[in-house]
Parts: C-alpha cells; sequence; structure tokens
C-alpha cells in the first residue's frame, strides 16, 4: 500500500536451557511489532546449527547453563558471528562474577533473569528495550577490546601495563576545581576498562557513568581498581570527589556532582533515565558542566 510504513524487524536468538524461560520469552518478545524470535535453543551446543544458519541480529544468552557456559559461548559468537549478546543471569549478586566476565567478553547487556523481586513482566520490558539498543551497537569494536584486554601483558605487580596517556588527559596543576566525567551508554565494559587502564595515577578525580545491573558496578570497581593506577570505587551518596580516584555510580542509579557551601559532593538517586527522564549520562554531563564549568572534562565512550 502506497505511503505504508515498513517496520524493520529485529531477529533474535534465545539460547536457554529451561524450555519454560524459552517459551516465555519466545511469546512475550513476539508480542512487540519490532521485534521477531528467529531461533531457541536449549544450549550453546544446540545453538551452533542456529549460528551458521538463523539469520538474526541479537542474541539472549543464559550464562548459567552446564557443559560449554554462556561465557564460553561469546567467544565463539565474536570469532564466527560478531552480533550482540545480552546475558542473563539468575546470580547477580556480590559473589558472583559470571555477568561481569560476560560483559568483559564483549556482551552489550546483563540483565537479571525472573525469579525474587523480578516479574516476568518487568523483565522482558527491560529486555525489549535493551534488543532494541543492543542491535544498534557496533559490536566488533567491543570484541576487538575484549582481545586486547585477554593478554594486555602484565608488569612486575601484576597489574597491566598503561600505554601513554593523551596530554589533554593529564593533571594540568591542582586537582582541587577539577573533574572528568565518563560516561558509557549501553555495552562498553572491555572498552571503558581498557579507557581506564591508560589513566594516570594522581590525576584529577573522575565520575563515571555505564549501565549496569545493581551489584556488578562494584565488581567492575573492584577488578578496576587491580588494574588501573588509580583507586576506583563505587560512589556513595554525599562524597567529596578526590584527587586520584575514579567513582562508578551505583548499578540501576544516577550520580550528579553538586554544590555544598565551597564542597562538591556526589549525589546518587534511584533510576536510570526511564522514558520522559534525562539519561544518566546526560545527567552527570550537565550536572558537572555547571558545578565545575571549565575545570570540567567529559569523555563519552562510544559503541
Amino acid at each position: 500500500m502506497k505511503g505504508a510504513c515498513i517496520v524493520r524487524k529485529t531477529g533474535v536468538l534465545i539460547i536457554d536451557d529451561s524450555a519454560a524461560v524459552r517459551s516465555i520469552l519466545t511469546r512475550e518478545l513476539s508480542a512487540y511489532e519490532e521485534i521477531t524470535v528467529t531461533g531457541a535453543a536449549g544450549s550453546p551446543y544446540a545453538a551452533r546449527d542456529a549460528v551458521e544458519h538463523t539469520d538474526f541480529d541479537v542474541v539472549i544468552l543464559d550464562i548459567d547453563m552446564p557443559r560449554l557456559d554462556g561465557l564460553a559461548f561469546i567467544g565463539y559468537l565474536a570469532e564466527r558471528r560478531p552480533v550482540p549478546v545480552i546475558v542473563m543471569s539468575s546470580f547477580v549478586t556480590p559473589g558472583n562474577r559470571s555477568a561481569v566476565q560476560a560483559l568483559e567478553k564483549g556482551a552489550v547487556y546483563a540483565v537479571h533473569k525472573p525469579g525474587g523481586p523480578f516479574s516476568v513482566e518487568e523483565f522482558v520490558g527491560e529486555l525489549y528495550r535493551e534488543i532494541r539498543e543492543a542491535a544498534m551497537v557496533s559490536v566488533q569494536r567491543l570484541y576487538d577490546a575484549a582481545r586486547r584486554l585477554e593478554s594486555p601483558g602484565l608488569n612486575e605487580t601484576g597489574r597491566i601495563k598503561r600505554r601513554p596517556v593523551s596530554s589533554r588527559l593529564q593533571p594540568d596543576g591542582a586537582c582541587d576545581g577539577r573533574l572528568t566525567v565518563v560516561g558509557v551508554t549501553t555495552g562498553g565494559v572491555a572498552a571503558f576498562e581498557e579507557l581506564f587502564t591508560q589513566f594516570a595515577a594522581g590525576r584529577q578525580p573522575v565520575a563515571a557513568v555505564i549501565r549496569l545491573p545493581e551489584y556488578v558496578t562494584a565488581q567492575l570497581a573492584e577488578r578496576l581498581d587491580g588494574m588501573c593506577g588509580l583507586h576506583v570505587k563505587e560512589a556513595e551518596d554525599g562524597e567529596k570527589p578526590a584527587a586520584g580516584t575514579v567513582y562508578i555510580a551505583p548499578g540501576g542509579r544516577c550520580m550528579t556532582v553538586a554544590a555544598a557551601g565551597r564542597e562538591r559532593r556526589l549525589r546518587i538517586a534511584r533510576g536510570m533515565g526511564q522514558s520522559g527522564e534525562a539519561h544518566p549520562v546526560d545527567e552527570l554531563f550537565t550536572s558537572a558542566a555547571e558545578t565545575y564549568g571549565k575545570g570540567c572534562t567529559a569523555i563519552l565512550v562510544g559503541t
């Protein structure tokens, strides 16, 4: 029909060892006009045939599976079919690092699998948004960054050797009244880590936002703290930014900077820029520019 709008559907491959989960996700995601589920498999082994013969744009991958787990399968995809991967896990907890490891290998995003306080409706709604965003991510850059981090070369202390830092990222004079803000929208954990291994110790404070689930940011901060020449931590509400420290916004929270008398403080609030609200990267960048003026340097990590 003349003038009709053709919707470009995003093809999705679902890999999960639970038949019930595969069935629910297929049914619920297929209800969205912009998404078509082109395949489903009960294990990474079974998914290999789909990878070779099925047309899809995004993979939904359970990382907690027996035999060949999701982490190993991300490496397989990176070599055979580099497409965006969204990983699911029922164990995104303080003690389980599988979600961070998946993101380091090039996965675009990690989501909590339904269970406990997470309803299927909330989960599918979040998954829908992530699928639409993941389909637009340039994943080859993520996989390339992941490969570079897998064999970076270690110095005598076991930390990653830093490449020379660009002069525009070096501190000039006192750090007081200066702040670097870093933002990542979807994906890019490997690129995020690669960036911070290049930062010089003792530089001005850094405030960073990356979209990750609760608990995962604390694990990422702990890993970065052992990799970089800076101290890296998950930010806390009311903290005063200190030189030589990177503050990562907690998962599922927004972080801004505000003046408190003669001092500047980090502010942490719930919410991740839902529909009708500013994106958390925009909120951090805007507040930092208003608070620090010309003393603010912004870096957007593209994916």
